[in-house]
């Protein structure tokens, strides 16, 4: 029987949240999935109802995967169903939506007990021996303010509010009150969105969450970048240098100018004309004056034809010349009928 603990940090790879589970020597198999029932229960849709085992294999622990759906990996390794897949200090067993991180240390001695604080020591460690921490950077019209990255398990604020890490003056309140959070654990550095006009990273919307890469430039409320607001840029552990500001990112409310007035009524169009057409109830025309009707006539329905911006209207064209042949092929006729 194994006389070594485990401790494993699982993260949920979805909402990043992260916990930790002790395993005693001498516990026997220690099942994890998504029934109520196992020992580790990981409730995402993804994870089988009994996914995999840790089992003592007297040496220490393996994973033992019996036919999950979606499968098992130990440091991207594919787990063979029913073989036992040893597993040491460090490594990392992956199913799908969840990270597990394996801690091995001797049950026996006491001074080995796990350290829930012992990752927050060794990343400050880290960033005492890089001389320069990971930072965000607030770019605003004054100098950039540098705001170093919390600790594993904290989180920094960004938004409108006062209480906020990173507060962003906004006086038209398309910032939230708190907009994001940026957090720091041992996967990474991630940004979740917790606002409701939204958060973007080099010109992409965030959807729930991100991991930061080096130089990543964050937005708020829209894409694009403007040199009269505010801008967050992302450094990693050893950058010294700081980012330039080419721009940033929180919505200006439109000129007064350019809003629509949403209870202005439009102004009517400017009627179609219509051409004035002789009444058939007119009296004749006095003697001489005929060809001149017929012509005012003429340049009345010339005029018809032709649409507001001086191009033919095809339409009435083609109604003028149906019935013309109307009444030619009626003027035929009755000559033919009256010989």
């Amino acid at each position: 029987m194994s006389d070594l603990r485990l401790h494993i940090e699982i993260l949920e790879e979805e909402s990043g949240q992260m916990s930790d589970v002790d395993i005693e020597p001498g516990s026997g198999v220690v099942t994890v999935g998504r029934d109520r029932g196992c020992r580790i229960v990981l409730s995402a849709p993804s994870v089988s109802r009994q996914h995999f085992k840790f089992c003592p294999d007297g040496t220490g622990w393996a994973v033992l995967d019996e036919g999950s759906t979606l499968g098992t990996t130990v440091n991207g390794e594919k787990v063979v169903p029913n073989v036992l897949h040893s597993v040491k200090h460090g490594d990392v067993v992956v199913c799908p939506g969840y990270e597990l991180r394996i801690q091995v240390v001797a049950g026996t001695d006491p001074t080995l007990q796990p350290d829930p604080n012992a990752l927050g020591r060794l990343l400050r460690e880290a960033d005492d021996e890089i001389g320069t921490p990971a930072r965000v950077w607030l770019f605003t019209s004054g100098e950039p303010l540098p705001q170093p990255l919390p600790q594993e398990g904290t989180s920094l604020t960004v938004g409108r509010s006062g209480e906020c890490d990173i507060q962003i003056a906004d006086p038209f309140q398309v910032v939230s009150a708190v907009h994001a959070k940026i957090e720091r654990n041992w996967a990474g550095v991630f940004l979740y969105d917790t606002s409701i006009n939204g958060v973007f990273v080099n010109g992409h919307r965030v959807r729930g969450e991100a991991k930061l890469q080096d130089g990543d430039r964050v937005t708020i409320a829209v894409a694009e970048e403007d040199p009269d607001l505010p801008l967050l840029v992302y450094t990693k552990e050893g950058n010294a240098e700081m980012p330039g500001a080419h721009g940033a990112g929180v919505a200006k409310r439109p000129p007064e100018s350019a809003a629509p007035d949403p209870e202005a009524v439009p102004e009517p169009a400017d009627p179609e004309p219509v051409p004035e057409v002789p009444s058939t109830h007119a009296a004749p025309p006095p003697d001489g004056a005929e060809s001149a009707e017929i012509s005012g006539i003429t340049d009345s329905l010339i005029a018809a034809t032709k649409a507001r911006d001086g191009k033919p209207n095809w339409l009435l064209i083609l109604v003028l010349i149906i019935c013309a042949l109307a009444l030619a092929t009626v003027f035929v006729w009755g000559v033919l009928l009256l010989r």
